[in-house]
Order: structure tokens, then C-alpha cells, then sequence
């Protein structure tokens, strides 16, 4: 038995190799002169714990916050291709189901960047300073912000949201979503098994439908928005935030992103 659960292990090493993009150390270190930040940006990164060559995107991902002081906003989406390893806890059916929209490439790690089509790690730095860039002298036609309110009769979080139009713009769509990070669980990375790997800003599940929920706003006005949330007993409250974004349900285009802490 012990050494059929060897091969197998063996056998999704490979099979991780063959399926993860590579990130080649020069693509990690870029140096670029400074982008005016307007908006913030949403990277959906696409990930899953067999992924040998995740953990390095994750690493390129967290370099990329700190340069552009917190305006990327990062969600790591696992989703589900037909293998596992045990205790693979971090799919859910809602990730998969972006999953199947967005990544047309069918491999991880991949990412989609304010709702684009997912594009490969090589291309992240030059599409999201593109992004940052299509903003350098305007503005988003929306804005958002966030925050909660705890009740501790009911165990009930309510989660104002305030979006500003800034423009006159149709077809929106709230999206919020329940992030945690700091999660200890298994992971294929390039020494094998890491079964105390640090997970972080790991989708948990949609506050709203699956595809948000239909909002209209003027422009020079402000909507307000009140949605509730029953914490899953198996999410740490402390490492627990809500993304929330406003997005074009026509083409996708994510306008504008925000995140907040679940509790302050």
C-alpha cells in the first residue's frame, strides 16, 4: 500500500509539471517607472493545491501588491480539473464556475485581470501596468466602498456597500466576495508535498449570486446597498476581508474593486 501511494504521489508531481506555467525568475523582476494609481485593480488568480509551479505566482503576486501600494487587489480562486490530492478543502463550485468562464487555457496558474480573459504569468506585470495605465488621466465610471456592522444577537454581518457614479454607465453588477487568507493546508510545490503550506486570499464564496447582483446608479449619485453574511464556522473571523467590485455583465470589465476587513 505504501508504495502504490508513492507512485501516485510521483505520478501528480508530473502530471503538475506538465500542467502549471512555469515563471521564469527575470519575469519576477521588472523595473518600470511609476504609474499614477486612479483605480484599484482585481486579479482573479487561478490556482488549485496540485499546481507544482503555484506557489511561485503567488510570490510574484505579493511582490506586485507592494509596488502598486496595495491598488492590486488579488483573490486566489481553486478550482476543480478532474484529479486531486487529499484534503484538497479549497474548491468550491462557485471558483470552478469562473473557473470555466474566464480561463480558456485550461491550466493554472493563470489570471484574469479586471474580468479580461486569464492570461499567463508572463504577461501579468505588462497587463496590469496597461490597466493602471488606461487610468492615468481619468477616472473609473464608479465607485465603491465598503463596510460591515456586526450583530452579535444574531451572529448576522451586514455589509453596506456606497457606489458613486461618476458617469452614466448600464449593465452593472455588484459582486462580493468572502476572502481569507492565512490558511494552513497541503500543496504541490517543486520539493513535493508541503502539507503546512500558508494559503492566502483564498476565495470562500459569494456573497451575492454567483454573478453578483444587478445595480443601477447615476451619474453624480450614490446607491446604497445592504447585503447579510452568516460567517461558516470554519473561517478564521480574524483573516477573513470582503471584496467587493463593480463589473460590466456584458463584457466583464471589472470598473472598480475595494476591500475591506470583515471585522475592524
Amino acid at each position: 500500500m505504501k508504495k502504490i501511494i508513492q507512485i501516485l504521489i510521483v505520478f501528480i508531481t508530473v502530471l503538475g509539471l506538465v500542467r502549471c506555467d512555469i515563471i521564469d525568475e527575470s519575469e519576477r523582476y521588472i523595473e518600470m517607472k511609476r504609474v499614477p494609481i486612479n483605480k484599484n485593480i482585481l486579479l482573479m488568480y487561478f490556482t488549485d493545491q496540485r499546481c507544482v509551479n503555484c506557489p511561485e505566482a503567488s510570490i510574484l503576486i505579493k511582490e506586485m501588491i507592494q509596488e502598486y501600494d496595495g491598488a492590486l487587489i488579488s483573490v486566489s480562486i481553486h478550482s476543480y480539473y478532474g484529479s486531486f490530492l487529499p484534503a484538497m478543502n479549497l474548491l468550491t463550485e462557485q471558483g470552478t464556475e469562473y473557473d470555466a468562464h474566464f480561463n480558456k487555457d485550461k491550466f493554472h496558474p493563470i489570471g484574469s485581470i479586471d474580468g479580461q480573459v486569464a492570461v499567463r504569468t508572463e504577461q501579468w506585470r505588462a497587463n496590469i501596468r496597461s490597466r493602471f495605465e488606461e487610468f492615468e488621466n481619468t477616472e473609473s465610471p464608479v465607485g465603491i466602498e465598503l463596510s460591515t456592522e456586526y450583530d452579535p444577537i444574531t451572529g448576522i454581518y451586514n455589509i453596506k456597500s456606497s457606489i458613486t457614479g461618476y458617469d452614466d454607465t448600464n449593465n452593472l453588477k455588484l459582486m462580493l466576495w468572502v476572502v481569507e487568507s492565512n490558511i494552513v493546508s497541503i500543496q504541490q510545490t517543486p520539493n513535493g508535498i508541503n502539507r503546512d503550506y500558508v494559503h492566502n486570499h483564498i476565495f470562500r464564496q459569494a456573497i451575492t449570486d454567483t454573478w453578483g447582483n444587478d445595480i443601477s446608479v447615476e451619474k453624480g449619485k450614490i446607491v446604497e446597498i445592504e447585503d447579510s453574511l452568516v460567517l461558516d464556522n470554519e473561517y478564521d473571523v480574524e483573516n477573513v476581508t470582503i471584496i467587493g467590485f463593480i463589473y460590466n455583465s456584458n463584457t466583464y470589465e471589472v470598473y472598480q474593486t475595494t476591500e475591506i476587513h470583515l471585522i475592524n
